[in-house]
């Protein structure tokens, strides 16, 4: 296990064009960070940039308080798990596992332990002896995080590892991770740009943009308090609501209602309310037309046309409600957030 530090990480390719900029950024020992982000922010160039692969522009990479900016990927004891698994097609599973093993001449007694243990706790070890093609995904899946772990590297790197899997497997392989990151208390660093996976994995959430950290916190400190509006919209699904409004008195006024803004400065203003505050309400203030229903089993999301730019509502499956229906409702000024107009959050 080691701690893993950024010091003012900056990356530019052709042209000057910036991928990364001053990125300082610490991951505690034994910490699980999530980096996500949209496509084309960065995460996975800072990935490479800690394993190696990648050489920085501008400032250092530290491991264990040890600078290894200058260091080759192979000796800074570090295991890489990748989207499109990278296994060895000739090779079977145990030969794909023991390959890293066998490079750095552990003895072969030594190497049948470990592959053998590591296999039982995936729950792979009856496939030691099938090549890459006779597994389904989620078999390469744990054969790839076997090879990283047999290592016993000081941190895990995973690059986007679940995109390739179906939507069930995810769920399955999200929870294995879990359990394996509790079992090993090793540091492990994992990127994705689906929010869902972020909020279900992750001790802590970057949220990176056109190459910069918008945020790092606890995933639901990241829920409840986004700095932004990027990380507001980006975090949370359905996502939230934006409405324009104008803060007087102490009320935010809406072209589509008005609630309270106590603290609040005076003057124009983003309001965010998420959907599961925003409540079907026969005495609201807030008025729509039902434009379309996401009916999910357990919850109903509603899409309402209201005079602003519209709002979305989560509900109890047995809502009435049909599309065309006119609704009033009510926001929770609680669970009400407020940024300027440039999308910094504002703070009472």
């Amino acid at each position: 296990m080691a701690s893993v530090e950024f010091r003012g990480v900056g990356k530019y390719f052709e042209k000057g064009v910036p991928v990364l900029s001053d990125i300082s950024l610490t991951v505690g020992d034994g910490e699980f960070l999530v980096l996500v982000g949209p496509s084309g922010c960065g995460k996975s160039t800072l990935l490479r940039i800690l394993s190696g692969l990648t050489e920085p522009t501008s400032g250092r990479v530290f491991i264990g308080g040890r600078d290894v900016t200058d260091v080759p990927p192979g000796d800074r004891n570090i295991a890489m798990v990748f989207q499109n698994y990278a296994l060895y097609p000739h090779m079977t599973v145990y030969d794909n596992m023991a390959f890293g093993l066998r490079m750095r001449k552990v003895p072969a007694s030594r190497i049948r332990e470990k592959v053998q243990e590591t296999a039982d706790v995936l729950g792979i070890g009856t496939l030691l002896k099938r090549k890459p093609r006779e597994l389904s995904g989620g078999q390469k899946q744990r054969v790839a995080l076997g090879r990283a772990m047999v290592r016993e590297p000081e941190v895990f790197l995973f690059d986007e590892p679940l995109s390739n899997l179906d939507a069930g497997l995810r769920v399955s392989m999200r929870d294995e991770l879990t359990s394996l990151h509790r079992r090993l208390s090793s540091t492990m660093i994992f990127v994705t740009h689906d929010q869902s996976e972020a909020m279900t994995l992750g001790d802590r959430i970057a949220v990176l943009d056109s190459g910069r950290i918008q945020q790092a916190a606890p995933p639901l400190e990241i829920y409840r308090n986004p700095c932004n509006t990027f990380v507001a919209g980006f975090i949370g699904s359905p996502r939230i609501n934006f409405l324009k409004g104008e803060v007087r008195d102490g009320v935010c006024m809406t072209s589509e209602g008005s609630v309270p803004a106590p603290g609040i400065p005076e003057g124009r203003c983003l309001m965010g309310v998420r959907p599961e505050h925003v409540h079907p309400d026969s005495r609201g203030t807030f008025r729509g037309v039902v434009r379309f229903l996401e009916t999910l089993g357990n919850e109903v999301i509603i899409h309402l046309d209201t005079e602003g730019d519209g709002l979305r509502c989560r509900c109890g499956p047995d809502v009435d409600a049909g599309i065309g229906d006119e609704m009033t409702f009510s926001l929770e000024p609680s669970g009400c957030v407020f940024f300027t107009t440039d999308g910094m959050r504002i703070n009472p």
